[in-house]
């Protein structure tokens, strides 16, 4: 009689406990310790990776869970954010000593002065100039390179975790798609490092150089600076309104491509099926209209990529003739030439932050648009992932890597 032997099966590994390891200060690359909201493998394929799920909590709390969440990553690289931050402040402080002295230079070449002070007032105008475009550059590189570097980190730490799973949360009918993690720690991280850069420079540099701004438009003229706080608040409603009017757009774009698409996938491989029955003229047609409607929204995308920057020059050369008209009219003929440019060019770099804001919106919501296209080929949930201002998609893209750390790995 012959006896078929068989191993005993392991025990389940969800009744294993980890002993609890002491944190380390920081999280490094090849550091094995988990933030605190990964907990232990689960290695029953029994969840799907759920993509921006709906909850209960406001927006306020889920961006305060999901940057504290971000914390540990953040915190390994606090350094380049600090010297980035750092060197903002070095170039608000050139750009506030350069705007008074361009105001005296317009008046002492319009009275004619001597020629040794225009010299010195030239070259001390350079050095500052120098010292801000200097700060400027170090203060991009230092703030790209920890975006890049955390999420280094982060696509490290998650595919670490994932060899350390077992084949059944990949297997089976709820198994996590392998595709759909590549995509995750590839597209998505790609989108994260830049909407955390554009984060990190608006929380510190951009709102220095408003407020630096704003204290110089104060000194110079408070009535003026009254007229500029009313006309700002309509640029940026009008930002916003063609922001949001520019993702609608650009996601029934990326919708119609990511249609034709589908539809290419699933006719050419039944072609033999299409023929047999006699199809080609009606499957034709269909990819004619389908053609057609990708063409449509793609031109009315681009068209109104176009008309943005127009409006937009519209908008600032109109608050310009405003301003040089309530120059007149308040001060009456007591506001000269050099407080007008010095005021001029504080406006200028006044509305220099919210442009960067405005082309990070534009910029995302391109990015949402097209995630939101790609869903339909992926077959997930992303096309409710389009938010209307930019820390809210900022958030959400943060949310989607924590959703799928805290979905992969939990209990």
């Amino acid at each position: 009689r012959l006896l078929f032997l068989s191993p005993p099966f392991p025990p389940p590994l969800f009744h294993l406990r980890s002993a609890q390891k002491d944190k380390p200060k920081f999280l490094h690359i090849n550091s094995r310790w988990r933030p605190p909201f990964i907990s232990s493998l689960k290695p029953t394929n029994s969840i799907k990776l759920p993509l921006n799920a709906q909850t209960s909590q406001t927006p306020l709390s889920k961006a305060l869970e999901t940057l504290a969440k971000l914390k540990p990553f953040l915190q390994t690289n606090h350094q380049p954010i600090l010297l980035g931050w750092l060197c903002s402040s070095i170039s608000v402080f050139s750009l506030s000593q350069i705007i008074p002295r361009i105001g005296s230079l317009s008046s002492n070449l319009i009275n004619i002065v001597s020629i040794s002070k225009l010299r010195d007032q030239c070259l001390l105008l350079g050095v500052f100039v120098l010292v801000k475009l200097v700060a400027c550059y170090w203060q991009q590189a230092f703030l790209w390179e920890a975006s890049l570097r955390t999420v280094c980190q982060m696509r490290v730490f998650v595919f670490e975790t994932v060899l350390e799973k077992e084949l059944g949360f990949f297997e089976g009918s709820d198994g996590v798609s392998s595709g759909d993690i590549a995509y995750r720690i590839t597209a998505e991280a790609s989108d994260v490092a830049d909407t955390l850069f554009a984060l990190l420079n608006t929380i510190v540099p951009n709102m220095l150089q408003l407020f630096a701004m704003a204290t110089q438009m104060l000194v110079i003229s408070p009535s003026l600076s009254l007229i500029s706080a009313i006309m700002i608040p309509f640029m940026a409603l009008v930002i916003a309104y063609l922001g949001e009017k520019l993702r609608k757009i650009s996601k029934r774009a990326h919708l119609s491509i990511a249609t034709l698409a589908a539809y290419l996938n699933e006719v050419l491989p039944a072609i033999f099926f299409v023929k047999a029955n006699n199809g080609e003229l009606s499957e034709h047609a269909r990819f004619q209209r389908l053609a057609y409607t990708d063409f449509s929204r793609h031109l009315a995308k681009k068209k109104m990529k176009a008309l943005i920057p127009q409006i937009i020059q519209i908008v600032y050369f109109g608050v310009l003739c405003v301003l040089c008209v309530g120059s007149l009219v308040i001060s009456r003929g007591s506001f000269d030439g050099c407080s007008m440019v010095s005021f001029v060019t504080s406006l200028v770099f006044l509305v220099e932050p919210i442009q960067h804001f405005s082309t990070a919106l534009f910029k995302s919501n391109e990015e949402l648009a097209l995630r939101a296209g790609s869903s339909l080929l992926l077959k997930s949930a992303f096309e409710k992932c389009c938010g209307k201002v930019l820390l809210r998609s900022v958030f959400e893209k943060f949310e989607c890597l924590v959703l799928l750390l805290k979905s992969a790995f939990e209990e």
